[in-house]
């Protein structure tokens, strides 16, 4: 069995009953079948949904994905790929093409890579019934995005690709080095198209990637990019006013006049893009991030640590 060669298992955290107690163990080798299924007698309630969260027949051993059955004792589907024309080189009945720790198959209809190399990195819902391939840099180009509701081009997160993590395609971070970046105090000027303070140009943690993983999601390098400004202004303001809602309102108009990151050839950006929005989501977090105490005749900066930097990946309100 094309299983038994592989040396990776993987493990779902289990069931857990309303007290907190585990209830369930699970862990599968990658094509789905069941490796261990621990419980604290062989009596004890079983989850029927298992492998990829689908519902598995007990009585056949067969995956129900929505499009057609599974079987992941011998790693084939059970029926013909809806859309099989599509792939012409890949057998309309083996799953993930034989490769599920790098694909996807969310539904059984389609596999979807997006990168030029193949890899899976995410699945996206267009909201079509045919499934297209496209590689990431396409996305970006047609403004596409998955990480704020309510921007411009939004299509809904399906799946993430296990490589995600992995990809040398893409640079890797955590939302604490995202703030600690963003909680730095410049000069506004620095934050202008190549500046010290433009975390995605080349040299500086961004380096010109276009694609950037934050504690195991996707985002694009310039929306992640508008949160070092955000915050920076937002507490400029805040503490010279002590007033969140001015600082709120300025920050907002500053981010739309330079919307192009120019100084000089500036072009006011007045959309609804995920730029805009993702300085939205940054002031959100600012807000509660920072308060305003009175020092003698100063106003200073109170950093309010129980909110902390992975409320950052919260979308705008």
């Amino acid at each position: 069995m094309v299983q038994c060669s592989l040396l990776i298992i993987i493990i779902d955290p289990g069931g857990r009953d309303a007290s907190g107690a585990l209830v369930q163990h699970l862990e599968y080798i990658p094509f789905g079948e069941v490796f261990i299924d621990e419980r604290p007698t062989a009596s004890s309630w079983s989850t029927p949904y298992k492998f990829n969260a689908k519902e598995l027949d007990e009585e056949t051993g067969l995956y129900y994905y929505g499009a057609r059955y599974y079987d992941p004792r011998s790693s084939i589907w059970l029926g013909v790929d809806p859309l099989a024309e599509k792939y012409p080189n890949v057998s309309s009945y083996v799953y993930c093409a034989d490769n599920p720790m790098s694909i996807i198959d969310h539904d059984g209809r389609a596999l979807n890579i997006t990168t030029n190399k193949g890899v899976v990195l995410f699945v996206l819902d267009d909201g079509k019934k045919e499934t297209k391939s496209i590689t990431a840099i396409m996305a970006y180009k047609r403004g596409i995005q998955w990480f704020e509701p309510k921007a411009n081009n939004f299509m809904k997160l399906i799946a993430s690709g296990i490589s995600l993590k992995k990809s040398n395609a893409l640079k890797h971070f955590s939302w604490k080095e995202i703030a600690e970046f963003a909680e730095k105090d410049r000069w506004m000027f620095s934050y202008r198209q190549g500046g010290s303070g433009d975390w995605k140009a080349k040299g500086k943690p961004g380096d010109g990637y276009f694609l950037v993983e934050v504690d195991g999601e996707a985002y694009w390098g310039d929306a992640i990019g508008q949160i070092p400004f955000a915050v920076d202004k937002f507490t400029d303001v805040l503490e010279k006013t002590g007033d969140k809602s001015e600082a709120e309102k300025e920050t907002i108009q500053i981010g739309i006049e330079y919307g192009n990151g120019q100084i000089i050839n500036k072009i006011a950006d007045n959309s609804n893009n995920y730029d805009n929005t993702m300085i939205k989501r940054a002031i959100s977090w600012a807000k509660k991030r920072y308060d305003v105490i009175a020092n003698g005749n100063k106003k200073v900066l109170k950093v309010n640590n129980n909110v902390s930097p992975n409320q950052l990946s919260n979308p705008s309100k």
